[in-house]
């Protein structure tokens, strides 16, 4: 049987949307934002686990490298750990600003987060003051590099900060175009950085330009694989774009008629999943080549959000219907398609 994945459970959640879906790093529990202001945790078979209530319309959350907390960041500053174990709030933080970004570092002992204003705060999970940074503009993405010594910052006003965890003077880089993401490879070598005038910027650990890639419309998300080896790209075309790690471009991916809101590779780097506001999920080859096409959820509204598990062998995927699906793998990848 060829690699492909088949639904396992179906969640009726709420009437409203569901969003901001991600794995636990152990793959055990899900977490997600039901109508905007919920975060909901269940069990990786959909069995309910707990339910919390944010201040404000939830901007991002995020589980810490351990899996013991999830962090929670909203519209009004607000930061709330909760600890999955014994699911309730364990500290609550304030950020000036409405957050628009969270980053957990590697070794789980310091959190960023990151607001339209600017500012940045460091803070450590015991009782000492966080740390402030500044990055003019509206910061639209942070990341750490995986080695926790660097972390990068992209702000909307044509530039991205590369960061010294130990405290060095950062190092402003250039990226007209108003920079939506940030993204370090997992071998911690390459930085990539794209924009929403069309390109998408790869910068070496130091913050030297390696190459820019040109696209013919507005750049959202960049990733790249668990091997470091591709880049996956989505723009406002409705298009996927898949690149080598030196910027030589591999497939344009066509086959969403709308936007795409989320594309991930699974942990192996031979799967490629993709959601669109077209209402279908599809399960793309390593080389860009359609493997699989569900419709998803209800016709006509958009899936916003899909995660792998860390062990590649579960999908979820939530949508503006309420629900949560989960798929899960069957079968061995024979040959490529």
């Amino acid at each position: 049987m060829l690699e492909g994945f088949r639904e396992k459970t179906s969640l009726k959640l709420t009437s409203g949307t569901a969003s901001h879906i991600t794995f636990s790093p152990d793959g055990d529990a899900i977490a997600l934002v039901q109508n905007n202001t919920t975060v909901r945790l269940v069990t990786r078979n959909g069995e309910d686990i707990a339910s919390f209530d944010a201040t404000g319309v939830v901007r991002d959350l995020a589980f810490s490298p351990d899996g013991k907390t999830l962090a929670i960041a909203d519209g009004n500053g607000k930061i709330e750990l909760w600890q999955y174990t014994n699911p309730q709030v364990s500290k609550a933080l304030q950020h000036p600003n409405g957050i628009t970004s969270l980053a957990f570092h590697p070794d789980g002992q310091m959190l960023a987060s990151a607001d339209g204003d600017g500012i940045i705060k460091l803070w450590t999970l015991d009782e000492r003051p966080p740390q402030t940074l500044s990055h003019p503009g509206r910061i639209t993405s942070i990341a750490f590099s995986p080695d926790g010594d660097k972390m990068a910052s992209a702000s909307r006003q044509n530039t991205l900060k590369l960061w010294s965890i130990n405290g060095q003077e950062p190092i402003t880089l250039n990226h007209r175009g108003r920079p939506t993401r940030v993204a370090f490879s997992h071998d911690g070598e390459q930085l990539a950085s794209a924009a929403a005038e069309g390109s998408i910027k790869l910068w070496d650990s130091t913050g030297n330009p390696l190459k820019t890639l040109t696209n013919s419309s507005g750049v959202f998300d960049v990733f790249f694989s668990a091997d470091s080896t591709r880049l996956i790209s989505t723009s406002s075309d409705d298009s996927l774009k898949l690149w080598s790690r030196n910027g030589k471009p591999i497939q344009t991916i066509l086959g969403h008629s709308t936007a795409v809101w989320d594309v991930s590779f699974s942990s192996d780097g031979y799967t490629i999943a993709s959601v669109s506001g077209d209402a279908t999920l599809k399960q793309w080859s390593r080389r860009g080549n359609l493997r699989q096409n569900f419709e998803a959820h209800e016709e006509n509204l958009t899936i916003t959000s899909l995660a792998f598990s860390p062990n590649g062998q579960t999908l979820a995927s939530a949508g503006d219907d309420g629900s949560v699906k989960l798929w899960f793998k069957e079968g061995e990848l024979l040959k490529e398609a």
